[in-house]
């Protein structure tokens, strides 16, 4: 998994984050959770654990982050050898979903 260690302060979607790592834990030990099923990750970032979860079966995986920084670097991560994934980076604003509600 590659991230951005330059990235400007403000985008810290392009960071591995200990919460990831966590997620990772949980769901290496409770793959049935996510086998044969399509997966929404928000606020995916690079897209660990977007990978991960293709990697234990999942069907399909929407990883989506506002930064368009980090989507790109995730797209890249899925574009590596080897990935052999089904992983899709989407981008996604929460605050438009929020405002789209409002109105």
């Amino acid at each position: 998994i590659r991230a951005a260690p330059q990235a400007p302060l403000c985008d810290t979607g392009v960071t591995l984050w200990e919460a990831g790592l966590g997620l990772v834990s949980f769901f290496l030990h409770h793959p049935h959770l996510v086998r044969g099923k399509r997966v929404l990750e928000l606020g995916a970032g690079v897209g660990l654990v977007s990978l991960f979860l293709s990697r234990l079966g999942a069907e399909r995986v929407y990883a989506t982050d506002v930064s368009e920084t980090a989507l790109g670097v995730c797209a890249s991560n899925v574009e590596r050898p080897g990935a052999g994934c089904s992983v899709l980076p989407r981008l996604l604003d929460w605050s438009a979903l929020r405002r789209l509600m409002e109105t």
